[in-house]
């Protein structure tokens, strides 16, 4: 594996706030392999509940191919750009969460609208993504700015943060079937106040990532028939 001091990484600015951050050519050819092979083995959960709240094929794993190499990428980029990345007023404890992301257009799907609203991670440290599948230059992660409050909701075992009450969500409950993905048009989100700032790419063999406070949605063109991604929390 790269010495992690010698990766190119680059950092890109949507606005004065919002950045994202690509980590170039992580592997090798027998490296990426050995993570293809680990992601052909994985079982996914195709019942009807998961993909009404989830379009993605879903599955946390912690025994990803390399994972220590992957924290102490995502350690040494927080410490690299720690002015950007860092929360001064959030105490870190270098917590890591990964899964796996798989959307195969093949797959027919139905679930409410509203799982294709931009959403949010956390309220610090980053997350992002390990890019699996080739060809994907007309597909990546569209970040906003929501111009009003979001607030931090829990349900029992469940918890999420919400819009303000200026955000319709009723808007999108409507129930949809579909093979493509669904992107929801930007101006329909700008009339509720998630304002479009740009799109983090997908780029092969490649790590990608944004801070988890901001709200984002992936974007998927529908000629994109598979995108396989690793990905991560750290905070």
């Amino acid at each position: 594996m790269k010495d992690i001091f010698s990766l190119n990484i680059k950092e890109f600015s949507l606005s004065n706030d919002i950045k994202y951050w690509i980590v170039y050519n992580i592997f090798d050819n027998n490296e990426i392999k050995i993570i293809e092979n680990f992601f052909e083995k994985q079982n996914y959960n195709l019942n009807n509940n998961h993909l009404m709240e989830n379009p993605l094929l879903l599955k946390h794993n912690y025994e990803i191919p390399y994972i220590n190499y992957f924290k102490s990428i995502l350690k040494n980029i927080t410490l690299k750009y720690n002015t950007t990345l860092r929360n001064k007023d959030y105490i870190y404890t270098d917590y890591y969460k990964f899964w796996i992301n798989s959307y195969n257009s093949f797959i027919s799907k139905k679930s409410k609208q509203s799982v294709f609203i931009p959403h949010i991670d956390d309220s610090a440290g980053i997350v992002g993504n390990y890019w699996l599948s080739k060809n994907l230059e007309s597909s990546g992660t569209k970040l906003f700015k929501y111009n009003g409050n979001i607030y931090y909701m829990t349900n029992d075992d469940k918890s999420r943060f919400i819009y303000d009450e200026n955000f319709d969500y009723k808007l999108f409950d409507p129930i949809i079937e579909y093979n493509k993905w669904y992107n929801i048009d930007n101006q329909i989100l700008e009339k509720n106040n998630l304002i479009f700032q740009g799109i983090v790419p997908c780029v092969y063999n490649s790590i990608t990532i944004y801070n988890a406070n901001v709200p984002h949605i992936p974007f998927i063109n529908e000629n994109i028939v598979k995108r396989n991604s690793i990905s991560f929390l750290l905070k």
